[in-house]
């Protein structure tokens, strides 16, 4: 994933892990060192976090909660020292404001709901930039299958078939919550000499694959999805270059086997979509 797009997908974070700087210079200053210590080891987790984050080269927001995690602890600490201090005691002790009972209630809740509401823009804004083709899926379900029913996606990737399901209230199709066995069944190698394709024919295939496949199958006839929505591009997650999904279960005969009952609908962004009919 190119670097400027994981840093483009978590903005919100970026923007929190640097105000973080102001809570740790306060609280590194020696009137605070009874504390030093656990905010030195407190920062350091949380920058091997945000290192860990960038080794895994996913960009998945949700790979930075334990950074998340280190920094509200450090906005924690930095704000329950910093109204015990002298100076904000003497301040709000001229303002009249005694730290105790519903006062101190308060002063600790407002902090921390103003970040939580950081953090829910921040996945707000994730939803919207990071799944931009979600809506037209959701309206191509909505268009074309019935609230609450069944939809089959087929793709090694989590993403359309997540959040999409979810946005229009559909149901999974299958089991497997993507195909990603079939990357595993086709990791490292290396495509026919003759004809160039990668895709096993039945009687080539391991038993773990014709398993694979029969299950897959199997869910379709029982579970009749209205619509199956098969990928169609040459960036399949995790499999060779040039493998596609759609081609893959035309070669090996699974379509003509396990989908008589559905007509080709039309394609959305390289996805090949059926209905039942």
């Amino acid at each position: 994933m190119p670097f400027f797009d994981i840093l483009r997908w978590n903005n919100s974070f970026w923007l929190l892990f640097l105000f973080a700087v102001f809570p740790v210079f306060f609280l590194l200053r020696s009137v605070f060192s009874k504390i030093r210590l656990y905010v030195e080891s407190i920062l350091f987790v949380c920058v091997a976090s945000v290192l860990f984050f960038f080794v895994q080269h996913k960009g998945w927001f949700y790979h930075l909660l334990p950074a998340r995690g280190f920094i509200y602890a450090l906005y924690a600490i930095f704000y329950i020292s910093f109204i015990k201090s002298e100076r904000a005691c003497a301040i709000l002790s001229r303002m009249r404001i005694r730290i105790s009972g519903i006062s101190s209630a308060i002063l600790i809740f407002l902090p921390v709901a103003g970040i939580y509401l950081f953090l829910a823009i921040g996945i707000f804004e994730l939803a919207g930039t990071r799944y931009p083709l979600k809506d037209e899926f959701v309206e191509l379900l909505n268009e074309y299958s019935e609230e609450g029913s069944c939809v089959a996606f087929l793709s090694t990737d989590v993403y359309p078939k997540y959040p999409t399901l979810i946005y229009a209230d559909r149901e999974p199709g299958t089991r497997y919550s993507t195909a990603f066995p079939i990357a595993f069944f086709y990791w490292n190698s290396e495509p026919d000499s003759i004809s160039g394709l990668y895709y096993r024919k039945p009687e080539n295939m391991s038993e773990e694959e014709s398993l694979f496949l029969l299950e897959l199958g199997s869910d379709i006839l029982a579970n009749r999805p209205q619509l199956v929505i098969i990928q169609g591009t040459e960036e399949c997650q995790a499999c060779p270059s040039g493998f596609r999904i759609d081609e893959y279960l035309n070669y090996t005969g699974w379509q003509e086997e396990y989908m008589n009952n559905y007509n080709w609908l039309c394609e959305l962004h390289d996805y090949q979509v059926y209905k039942l009919k």
